[in-house]
């Protein structure tokens, strides 16, 4: 077996849309909408001692990420973990499997390196004296520095390199068993301290083993392991270009390719070209083979034109790229007409109600300049056609009722705007139980009714003095 045994890389995919660089910078931020996180791990800053070490055994394969874009930098590294750290550096050669310790079973991340660990011709970390591995237990700092120490004398390394552990105060700390390679592991540059101190017991982050082991590789066999090539792409991005009813739109992401499988797929989506709109999803596996998700303008402030995507994939290495962006035309016709409609008036406050009583559809509006721009567009049920809605323009009363009886029915969360028309719930029985709950459709006795969460919100926030227009 050739000790010596590189990392394979693999072959970096080419695709349609941009790939991401197979040397990665975990700080470094893709091409994204605003808000979104670029750096490749959310918990990795670019000031931190550690980001540059993290790069380098990401680069490696060495070790990934812990998930939902974490490295992790402060978890302690457990045994199982270092054991799978060694097993790539030795280029992931494959073991069979075999029950030899109790507490290590088939099928798990950390099953083959902790057989290959263990071997006796490789005895890099064995098992405890009652056969178990104890692949969870937590490793210290001289118990990570022995573990390396035995690595590079499997590798037939130089480990002659030796230091004074003296002049640290806390020398006499360490134990018996690990003097030796704490006292190399200093030598050649892998521990350098810790604030001035050895703590030899103190236990090995994941930041602290990132760094140790890129140590160990640049000082002993620095051209020995390649980078490791990363990349994730997005043949479309395609966002339905339909006339709206309701605001909502699908996006559908096709030929989704990766080096390392999908974990999950994120996308930003954003109309506003400062992107004070931006929304995000999670898009899921379809049928076809292709990813997908149903977004909604109520979620980019009821704004509709041009609206951009940017794909990220987050592998199945815990890494996540930018994977390509895209645009679509997002219309939506009696939204789009209302907000046109509604920019000639004017309001005491900063808000604007509207009803669409053809498309039983209700906009709350707010002042941003001179324009009203949406803020909520809701599906409601205004007068059926022997009790029509009034039309017209209003303005909100100070009546408010928390609720009301009439018409055989009770109704919560009233604003009066004109007379006896109201704003308020969908009905209920006089128990409290719903009696109908139906919006999108003209029912009401003339009044506007809407779901109850947006009845109450109507209630609690629009003033007196608010302008209603009713067409």
């Amino acid at each position: 077996m050739n000790k010596y045994r590189k990392i394979l890389s693999l072959f970096i995919l080419t695709f349609v849309l941009s790939t991401m660089s197979a040397r990665i910078n975990v700080t470094a931020a893709a091409p994204t909408a605003a808000g979104l996180p670029g750096s490749t791990f959310d918990d990795v800053t670019e000031d931190a001692w550690y980001t540059s070490y993290i790069g380098y055994v990401l680069n490696k394969g060495i070790m990934t990420g812990t998930g939902d874009n974490q490295f992790a930098p402060g978890e302690t590294i457990c045994r199982a973990q270092f054991a799978t750290i060694l097993y790539r550096m030795s280029g992931s050669q494959p073991i069979e499997y075999s029950s030899r310790f109790p507490d290590v079973s088939d099928n798990n991340f950390y099953t083959t390196p902790v057989l290959w660990a263990a071997q006796e011709d490789v005895k890099i970390i064995t098992g405890y004296e009652n056969g178990t591995f104890g692949p969870n237990d937590a490793i210290t700092r001289e118990q990570l520095a022995a573990m390396l120490f035995r690595y590079a004398n499997y590798l037939n390394l130089d480990t002659t390199a030796t230091a004074d552990l003296n002049s640290y105060p806390d020398a006499s700390s360490v134990t018996d068993f690990a003097k030796e390679a704490m006292s190399w592991a200093v030598g050649v540059g892998i521990i350098t301290g810790d604030n001035g101190m050895l703590n030899p017991q103190g236990n090995s982050a994941r930041a602290v083993c990132a760094a140790m082991i890129q140590r160990f590789c640049e000082n002993l066999f620095p051209e020995e392991l390649p980078n490791v090539e990363m990349s994730a792409s997005c043949e479309n991005i395609f966002l339905t270009p339909n006339e709206l009813e309701d605001g909502t739109f699908w996006v559908k992401l096709s030929g989704v390719a990766t080096t390392h499988g999908v974990q999950k797929i994120s996308v930003a989506i954003w109309c506003d070209e400062d992107q004070n709109d931006i929304g995000y999803y999670y898009a899921d596996y379809q049928p076809d083979g292709s990813y997908g998700f149903s977004a909604n303008v109520g979620n980019h402030r009821f704004h509709f034109g041009i609206y951009h995507a940017a794909a990220y994939v987050l592998m199945d290495n815990g890494v996540r790229l930018y994977a390509g962006s895209s645009s679509g035309q997002i219309n939506g016709t009696h939204a789009v007409s209302m907000r046109q409609t509604v920019q000639g008036y004017s309001s005491d406050t900063d808000y604007l109600l509207v009803v669409d009583t053809t498309a039983c559809k209700t906009g709350v509006f707010f002042k941003n300049g001179n324009t009203w721009d949406y803020m909520y567009y809701w599906l409601c049920a205004p007068g059926a056609p022997d009790t029509p809605t009034i039309t017209g323009v209003f303005t909100v009363t100070p009546l408010k009722m928390n609720g009301f009886y009439s018409f055989g029915s009770q109704q919560y969360y009233a604003t009066q705007f004109y007379g006896d028309y109201l704003f308020h719930s969908t009905t209920y029985n006089s128990d409290g139980s719903v009696q109908d709950d139906r919006v999108g459709m003209q029912l009401s006795h003339g009044c506007v009714r809407l779901e109850t969460n947006n009845a109450k919100w109507i209630y609690d926030n629009i003033p007196a003095g608010t302008t209603v227009v009713i067409y």
